[in-house]
């Protein structure tokens, strides 16, 4: 199974929580086919992510201020940098939906992000 999550201190996060539970995490290595047979979670971030493909993907931590990502849009200087980095993230968003050949499943916890529509209208 591959999780992809918004940022590195959330996919660390996950990890921790994967390892306290004894689960393998293998490795993704860049630009190197991956082993679907083997065990364990394949954590990575959703920038890691694009390019690669995958049978299924869960998109975890889906929630309003992770996606789209509060401390980007808190710092974008201007109105357009705000907008260039708000219709991003739908973007980024769907890329990474698309890595998953078979299945795909969002999760979030607290108030769920507005951006998995774009899934569901394209």
């Amino acid at each position: 199974m591959y999780v992809i999550v918004r940022t590195n201190g959330v996919l660390e996060k996950f990890r921790w929580g994967l390892q306290d539970r004894g689960i393998e995490i293998p490795k993704i290595k860049r630009n190197q086919p991956d082993d679907e047979r083997s065990h364990g979670v394949r954590p990575a971030t959703m920038n890691r992510a694009k390019g690669l493909e995958f049978l299924a993907v869960e998109i975890v931590a889906g929630g309003t201020g992770i996606i789209p990502l509060k401390i980007g849009l808190d710092q974008s200087l201007d109105e357009a940098a705000w907008e260039k980095f708000r219709g991003n993230e739908p973007r980024l968003l769907f890329v990474v939906a698309t890595r998953a050949r078979k299945k795909l499943l969002v999760t979030c916890s607290g108030r769920p992000s507005e951006l998995p529509e774009i899934l569901i209208e394209r």
